[in-house]
């Protein structure tokens, strides 16, 4: 095996298991530690869960029939201190905005009738549901090959499929040499994760959002367009995750998807309009000026972005405040623009062959895009970067053709990277996730247009052995 192809996939399973086995290791030795520590410098609950505080004020200003209050800052700012006073939580002089579409805050209706710790725990526990059904998702995207009726009948038939996928094996890659020890990978990486950690800790709705993202993922390669477009309409809740994603499954799956995705959104639109009249506008008239007011006023978290934005905002002027430099602008809208350009040929060329692995790793680049082209995008959020890498993970274990091995290092290097990102962002100025995503998605537009060209590849005609049917070729002869 050359140096351009994976490393044998049992030694790559047994080496991941035992980096992973050892980062829970340490994750738990940690978390026991933490117990043994003096009050004063231990991590207790009153420090977690502070993100859930936003979800619980718009809960509770809507059974307050405060709606028009959920974007007002002021008001938001007392509800939260005064909850904090109540129940003994550390939070400064800071305090947690609502920034998602009003329609969202009746989710936490029921959960703001509760007690807040109670609340929390049961956030939890709804958090701890939903990422139970992505770890069941992202293994059957791991676990099955043929994903789509049509490449199924293709193969049956006799044809010969584009997709190496569908190629009988010639390698150990091309089939799961240990499935169950190669799928359980899933949940022992993504649980050590740093943004699995974060995201729990903070008391967000990543693992949520993850679910629901595995579903997209899911009905997308098994070609369903009109159920793919209803359930990406519901990551909207978040539009720094749906805006990319919709786009994406509308381009490659046509008007169907976007009837599903219309369908989502209306219902969306009618619940905001008809349940909350005039919020709405308060969110589309005050969510600027609160942005304003936390990214350009104040000292804010650009370290913790994980976007193009904040990359050349980091690296031209740091984390000081005042409005984005112009250079920092231009360099972004330049970088987003060749970004742009990469997906589209890369999307392009994956619809002209039919190849599913280059199907699979268009999917996989429009996952990994999704934080460098939005403005706003929190690291926790890259926990949603296991749905990209379990269908890397796929493509290699299936394909007859040689992985880059490129690739699976980057993966690698990014898993290890986002432990320290923060602080060495926050010293250098420099996002190294953003670099290591920028790259991942460079080598993946690269393999997705080396599938789409040995899908297009002409065939080989094979020679009949005795006792087997007479080729195509000579049947055409014949004739």
């Amino acid at each position: 095996m050359n140096s351009s192809q994976i490393p044998r996939t049992s030694k790559t399973i047994k080496r991941l298991w035992l980096a992973g086995t050892a980062l829970a290791a340490f994750v738990l030795t940690v978390a026991i530690g933490n117990c043994a520590l003096p009050e004063n410098k231990r991590l207790t609950t009153k420090m977690l869960g502070h993100d859930f505080l936003a979800f619980y004020t718009a809960g509770s200003f809507l059974n307050q029939n405060r709606s028009h209050d959920l974007y007002d800052l002021d008001k938001v700012a007392a509800f939260q201190h005064a909850l904090a006073a109540r129940e003994n939580l550390e939070i400064g002089e800071s305090f947690g905005p609502f920034w998602n579409p009003p329609f969202y805050a009746w989710v936490f209706a029921p959960l703001a009738k509760l007690p807040y710790r109670q609340a929390l725990a049961t956030w939890w526990a709804i958090n701890g549901i939903a990422l139970l059904g992505a770890i069941a998702l992202l293994m059957r995207v791991l676990k099955n090959g043929r994903t789509t009726k049509h490449e199924d009948m293709k193969h049956e038939e006799g044809g010969i499929s584009d997709s190496p996928l569908h190629s009988k094996p010639a390698t150990r890659n091309s089939q799961l040499s240990s499935p169950l020890a190669t799928l359980l990978l899933i949940p022992l990486l993504l649980c050590v994760s740093m943004p699995f950690i974060q995201a729990f800790s903070h008391g967000q709705n990543t693992m949520i959002s993850l679910a629901l993202l595995a579903g997209v993922i899911t009905l997308w390669r098994s070609g369903h367009p009109i159920s793919t477009g209803l359930v990406a309409g519901l990551l909207l809740y978040k539009p720094q995750l749906g805006a990319v994603v919709a786009a994406a499954v509308v381009i490659t799956m046509g008007w169907r998807a976007l009837i599903g995705l219309a369908i989502t959104g209306s219902a969306l639109a009618f619940i905001t309009l008809f349940t909350l009249p005039g919020v709405l506008t308060d969110y589309q008239r005050l969510l600027p000026a609160n942005l304003h007011l936390f990214q350009v006023e104040h000292l804010y978290l650009w370290d913790r972005h994980v976007t193009l934005r904040a990359f050349w905002r980091m690296l031209f002027q740091g984390r000081e405040i005042g409005e984005t430099a112009t250079g920092a602008k231009i360099c972004w809208f330049i970088s987003i623009a060749f970004l742009a350009l990469g997906l589209i040929r890369a999307g392009w060329a994956a619809r002209r062959s039919g190849s599913t692995a280059a199907r699979d790793g268009l999917i996989a680049a429009t996952v990994i895009a999704m934080p460098l082209v939005m403005p706003f995008y929190f690291d926790y959020d890259l926990l949603l970067l296991a749905v990209p890498a379990t269908l890397c993970a796929g493509i290699a274990l299936r394909s007859t053709q040689p992985y880059p091995r490129a690739i699976l290092w980057t993966w690698v290097a990014l898993f290890v990277y986002l432990i320290v990102n923060s602080p060495i962002a926050r010293t250098t100025g420099i996002s190294g996730t953003v670099l290591l995503l920028a790259t991942l998605e460079t080598l993946i537009i690269r393999q997705i247009l080396a599938d789409a060209r040995h899908a297009r590849l002409p065939k080989p005609i094979t020679t009949p052995t005795p006792g087997n049917a007479p080729s195509q070729t000579k049947l055409a002869t014949a004739a």
